[in-house]
């Protein structure tokens, strides 16, 4: 049993909480620059969270045939996590339209697989984060845009000669002020950071593509170093009584 109005409430708190979280990734309010790109992070936040709320309210209603409170929360957490990666670089008609959507589709579609593969997560803390994080990586890879991506990371773009340079007053990390690269790919020309659909070389995707099946495989290895041990030493579920008098009487009551 559980009380939806518990769950809206916490998710309000979650959603408030959610904001200054992904608007960190704007690094300072010091400044126009900074303050503008803070701010245009926290207003992308809660479009993810209203785009993803609606989505999967639309989807609640085709599955079970009515608005679901609880299809409504669970989308809006989706469409908040799928903004993360992607935050700094992405146009807020691309979280509103695609990537929080799309969010929203992964979560559910993880949830299937749970399902099918009798995998017990009651609540669903792996798919809502698996699925839609996934989706946020990739979305820097497809609709990382030139000015977002120049302006937030690589302080500028010369589009003629596709390279990268400093803001006006500022240098280099060796101090010659000429062209500005992150120093583990210094010779990646400005396009190498960008969307591709946004005049991406596809070189940034390849590197979303990289750290997801990277981050992928790290989690399973290191889930089945902890659970399986704890199975096969009879520790990891509860009694068949404590689960159906629920966990909150027998345990935490």
């Amino acid at each position: 049993p559980h009380d939806t109005s518990m769950m809206a409430l916490g998710l309000f708190v979650f959603w408030f909480g959610f904001i200054p979280f992904n608007a960190g990734s704007g690094l300072s309010l010091c400044g126009f620059f900074s303050a503008n790109l803070t701010a245009r992070i926290a207003v992308i936040t809660t479009i993810g969270g209203c785009s993803g709320g609606i989505t999967s309210l639309m989807w609640g209603w085709k599955a079970v045939g009515y608005s679901s409170l609880e299809y409504g929360i669970t989308g809006v957490l989706a469409g908040m996590i799928a903004v993360c990666s992607c935050c700094p670089v992405v146009d807020p008609w691309a979280i509103f339209w695609v990537i929080s959507p799309l969010g929203v589709a992964s979560f559910w579609a993880c949830d299937a697989a749970l399902k099918y593969f009798q995998i017990d997560d009651p609540l669903n803390a792996s798919a809502i984060h698996y699925g839609p994080g996934i989706v946020g990586m990739l979305a820097v890879g497809f609709f990382g845009s030139e000015r977002f991506t120049a302006d937030v990371y690589l302080n500028g773009y010369d589009g003629a000669e596709d390279k990268c340079f400093p803001l006006d007053g500022l240098t280099t990390a060796d101090g010659e002020g000429d062209f500005i690269f992150y120093k583990y790919r210094k010779n990646d020309p400005c396009s190498a950071f960008y969307g591709l659909f946004f005049g991406g070389s596809g070189k940034q995707l390849a590197w979303q593509l990289a750290a997801s099946a990277l981050y992928t495989g790290y989690g399973v290895v290191a889930c089945g170093l902890i659970f399986y041990p704890m199975k096969w030493a009879g520790i990891l579920r509860v009694d068949l009584q404590d689960e159906r008098e629920g966990l909150d009487v027998t345990h935490h009551g």
